[in-house]
């Protein structure tokens, strides 16, 4: 099933939780989205700096922080760190779930697309 055939945010959170489990493309593109949208200070540091729902955890940042950077400077990463990224990635899965519907509804607006 496709995610835009889904109704319930759940389904769509599960969704992408398995994509991001087992999809290297959805993995590597969560990874890049979550760091994108940390603050400027947050991607200096690889840590987190502030508490507002957007980007890694504080256990996680260091490290997903290291491995978005070397992605973007090699343009890959290594098998080992590319399963260390399939096990924590997924715990992120609500949170681009929100950053889809809001770029969606950006787009639609941008249109003049009226929701209910």
């Amino acid at each position: 099933m496709k995610y835009y055939e889904l109704s319930t945010k759940k389904d769509k959170v599960a969704l992408i939780r398995e994509k991001l489990k087992t999809d290297r493309n959805w993995a590597l593109r969560g990874l890049l989205v979550i760091y994108d949208n940390q603050t400027e200070d947050e991607k200096n540091v690889e840590q987190t700096v502030e508490h507002n729902g957007i980007g890694f955890t504080g256990a996680d940042a260091e490290f997903l922080s290291s491995l978005a950077s070397q992605y973007r400077r090699k343009g890959y990463l290594s098998t080992k760190q590319l399963s260390i990224l399939f096990k924590k990635i997924p715990k992120y899965a609500s949170q681009l779930q929100k950053m889809a519907e809001l770029k969606n509804k950006e787009a639609l607006d941008r249109f003049n697309v009226k929701f209910s």
